[in-house]
């Protein structure tokens, strides 16, 4: 399950909710943009808290409608969420610019390839964890997947085409903790050998992530595809709403620290769960993609193990780190 203040498990993407564990999502239904679209329309006159409170309200309606996730209920933490004036107006940005598949619970197969270099992480036996290719040997997963950093996968399906790397060394960011530090819970893991096939994934800066355009973070991962299911093998992605940018200012209430962000959909299931952790969390800059984050765990304010919104790492906040950590093959060096 998505990680709380207890021994922290391995968060896991709820990107299709209401699809079964290993196979691939439904094509969004025709109607679905329609839905959209209409949603929106009507809302307009509404403040923001409002409008992103009637928009998902007719989305899960209509998915009721279509016969999926029948008796879905909203969830008490959106309220919170909402009250939040930023996040109700970047979840509004992501209703108004969204594609049909905004209004599907959850998200969608990474069947094009946008995202090579998010990777599925195991122990020796099984497949548990997310992470990202940040240099030609170097994957950044969750410090929490101790017991599952032995091996990554890179592909679309742990169960398909792809290839497995071992991996030869585990550095965590908090080498004297004992239990899990959740202000440095990041790992990379070094490769037996450079990947030649994938390019690396750039870090964004606090810039890009400071920028009033940074609305929305796009989650990846292979975990889970319904709350308190097993790890899908399957990489999905899916757009959440920002709701912090930094634990400073106003993100201390979910149980953030100052390193780390809060995001999350909560009153459609749009959310990172059990396996994501470790996945990344992409900000867009212009027409790339950048990495900003590395998914934790669950706020302290959820009621739900996944769905109601997580805590990533802030992983701009760890440069210095990262690139004191020898033998790592960087790809501007």
């Amino acid at each position: 399950m998505k990680a709380s203040w207890m021994l922290i498990p391995l968060l896991c993407l709820v990107p299709a909710c209401s699809t079964a564990p290993n196979s691939p999502a439904a094509a969004a239904p025709a109607g679905w943009q329609a839905v959209l679209e209409h949603e929106v329309a009507e809302a307009q006159s509404l403040g923001d808290k409002e409008f992103v409170k009637k928009v998902q309200t007719g989305c899960l309606a209509e998915q009721r409608r279509e016969g999926g996730r029948a008796g879905v209920s909203l969830v008490t933490v959106s309220d919170e969420f909402l009250a939040n004036a930023k996040y109700a107006a970047n979840a509004r940005s992501v209703f108004e610019g969204a594609s049909k598949y905004a209004c599907i619970v959850g998200g969608k197969p990474d069947t094009a390839g946008e995202f090579p270099d998010c990777v599925a992480v195991g122990s020796s036996s099984r497949w548990c964890c997310s992470g990202t290719l940040i240099a030609y040997n170097a994957v950044l997963s969750a410090g929490h997947c101790e017991d599952c950093s032995q091996r990554v996968f890179f592909g679309n399906n742990v169960g398909g085409i792809g290839q497995t790397l071992r991996v030869i060394r585990n550095v965590p960011a908090c080498e004297q903790c004992g239990a899990p530090d959740w202000a440095k819970d990041l790992r990379v893991l070094i490769l037996e050998h450079d990947v030649t096939l994938v390019s690396p994934r750039s870090t964004a800066t606090a810039s890009m992530m400071q920028d009033p355009q940074t609305k929305f973070v796009r989650l990846a991962g292979f975990g889970a595809t319904v709350s308190g299911g097993s790890y899908s093998g399957i990489k999905y992605k899916v757009d959440v709403p920002l709701v912090a940018k930094d634990c400073t200012s106003g993100g201390s209430q979910y149980g953030c620290h100052e390193s780390e962000f809060v995001a999350g959909k909560p009153l459609l299931g749009q959310d990172s769960c059990n396996g994501d952790s470790g996945g990344p969390a992409y900000l867009k800059n212009g027409t790339d993609w950048f990495l900003i984050g590395a998914t934790s765990r669950m706020t302290i304010k959820s009621t739900h193990d996944c769905g109601d919104g997580g805590i990533y790492v802030r992983v701009d906040e760890f440069n210095t780190w990262l690139h004191s950590i020898p033998d790592i093959h960087w790809a501007d060096r």
